[in-house]
């Protein structure tokens, strides 16, 4: 069996998006989402530059929220 490594870019990616500490992994909060909302009806869908403005949230988690509030929208 054959492990590879993961290569910089990975991990550089890995860190960004899970590992870093100052990542928040707990749940949204209200001033958040509002915060998250003004700033969607600025600038769109440009979820790096909301995430940049949201300390603590990454991109992904950005988009992802905005999926989850649309879904609850539409039900």
């Amino acid at each position: 069996m054959v492990i590879t490594a993961r290569n910089g870019k990975q991990c550089r990616e890995r860190w960004l998006t899970a590992i870093d500490p100052s990542i928040k992994k707990s749940q949204w909060t209200l001033k958040e989402d509002q915060q998250f909302l003004e700033q969607w009806l600025k600038l769109g869908n440009k979820w790096r530059e909301i995430a940049n403005i949201m300390k603590g949230r990454t991109e992904s988690q950005v988009k992802n929220r905005f999926k989850l509030i649309l879904r609850r929208e539409h039900i």
